[in-house]
């Protein structure tokens, strides 16, 4: 909520509310210190979900929400709200810097609007844009109301997005609490912007069910039209969309063929676990979502994220 005037404003006019912030602000004291709640967001805790819940609370609203701006419709569709939402600085699920590739001329704030409305689509609200008149060159918003649905369970909420971006939000965080944090990112880029998931799963689930290998050639002539399309703006072409899931595929440089990779080397090193540095899951494990006999190993072993299988 930042220096609180706006919960003060809706409060003021009779709306039952609270603001929440990471930080305490100075100006929350002018505005009454009741109304406000420092509190490090994460979007998985139950803390969160009870208070919304206990509340009764039933719209949500990020005014520049940061690193929760694409958790924001997720929480909401958790909790059976409504939401607005008006994004401003450009983050993905794992709180690291949003990165697209410009193939289109449309601008970084054009594509990050489409993915919060991509995300908005896959939980099912119905979506209404709008341009405020506030000086800002930022100053699209997003009112969002939720559908009354039979299945918004966490199972079902995680698998939609997993099919849709190939991320798995259990073992994705928004992380404001790291020190430096804004500077210290690793820029990534999303998987819906991305075409490597959905052609990695294609070629997987082709190998598996012919059980064979495929050169680079073949596997070209077996890609959908609209994938061999998409793929000339992968820098790198087919090959290097390989080489960067070698947990899924295995490209051999000497018989240069494609074969699933063996998922024993999957597991989590000593080295890994001797790190000291928290380590988060954030790809899936394609043997585990997509192999009849799942993974050998198990969730612990596994260096990929164990989801929910389709």
């Amino acid at each position: 909520c930042g220096n609180g005037l706006l919960t003060f404003l809706l409060v003021s006019e009779g709306y039952s509310g609270l603001g929440i912030d990471m930080r305490h602000r100075r100006s929350w004291s002018l505005f009454g210190s009741s109304l406000y709640l420092e509190l490090l967001i994460d979007p998985h805790s139950s803390t969160l979900h009870n208070l919304i819940i206990s509340n009764q609370y039933n719209l949500l609203i990020g005014n520049h929400s940061d690193e929760l701006t694409p958790w924001l419709p997720v929480l909401a569709s958790q909790c059976f709200c409504d939401v607005f939402l008006l994004p401003c600085c450009f983050f993905d699920f794992s709180g690291k810097k949003f990165i697209t590739n410009n193939h289109n001329n449309t601008t970084q704030y054009e594509q990050y609007l489409n993915y919060i409305e991509k995300i908005a689509n896959i939980l099912d609200f119905n979506i209404r844009k709008d341009k405020l008149r506030i000086p800002s060159t930022k100053n699209i918003c997003f009112i969002l109301h939720g559908k009354k649905l039979e299945d918004r369970s966490n199972d079902s909420i995680h698998t939609r997005l997993f099919n849709q971006f190939g991320i798995d939000i259990n073992h994705e965080h928004a992380d404001p609490q790291i020190s430096n944090h804004r500077s210290s990112l690793i820029k990534s880029k999303p998987e819906f912007y991305s075409i490597k998931f959905s052609i990695i799963h294609f070629l997987f689930e082709y190998i598996l069910n012919h059980n064979k290998s495929l050169t680079l050639s073949t596997a070209y002539d077996i890609l959908p039209n609209e994938f061999c399309e998409q793929l000339k703006s992968e820098h790198g072409g087919l090959k290097s969309v390989i080489l960067s899931y070698r947990h899924a595929l295995n490209f051999d440089p000497k018989t240069k063929l494609i074969t699933l990779t063996n998922p024993q080397l999957n597991s989590i090193t000593l080295k890994q676990k001797q790190s000291s540095k928290q380590c988060f899951k954030t790809k899936p494990c394609f043997f585990y979502a997509f192999h009849p006999n799942s993974c050998p190993l198990t969730d612990e072993q596994c260096a990929f994220s164990h989801i929910i299988k389709k």
